[in-house]
């Protein structure tokens, strides 16, 4: 489970960030940090941690978008539990979960950040509506959150990095 300690850091570090300039082109990301709420996400975070299948995002910053990458060992298993994606597979990985992106106002600091948006939902049965929020912290470097909805709010699932 999350410390408080590690959450503050991220926290601070998601804080001095900015807005990036101009995002384009692939990024590797990393899990700094879950936050688990549920059983499912419980059993969940130590799996992750042992095999994350998420190998990046790639912006497209002539269309404000971009797509997520994983694995491609990732693409059986998304078949197995019915998941329909015709997906685009390169050297990066398998580019799945599109966003669009835009500057806004983070959901729980007054500051702006890069907003991720994913819609529509990919697979409503197996995927939480989710809103990502990235600034950058260097020159290589963007610090994110990600939220998934519940109801009417948002709840903070992860702190990620994205490293050129």
């Amino acid at each position: 489970m999350a410390g408080l300690s590690e959450i503050g850091f991220l926290e601070r570090a998601f804080q001095t960030g900015s807005v990036p300039d101009r995002v384009d082109g692939y990024f590797k990301s990393q899990i700094a940090l879950l936050i688990p709420k549920t059983i499912y996400e419980k059993i969940g975070d130590p799996l992750t941690t042992l095999w994350s299948p998420w190998k990046g995002v790639v912006f497209d910053s002539s269309t404000s978008s971009g797509d997520n990458v994983i694995s491609t060992s990732y693409l059986s298993l998304l078949r197995v539990f019915g998941h329909k994606i015709k997906p685009k597979i390169d050297a990066a990985g398998i580019h799945v979960w599109p966003f669009k992106y835009a500057v806004e106002r983070s959901i729980e600091n007054d500051m702006d950040v890069l907003k991720l948006t994913y819609d529509p939902i990919p697979d409503p049965q197996i995927f939480h509506p989710a809103i990502d929020e990235v600034v950058q912290i260097d020159e290589n470097a963007l610090i994110g959150k990600s939220y998934f909805k519940e109801g009417d709010n948002y709840r903070l699932i992860a702190y990620f990095s994205l490293k050129r």
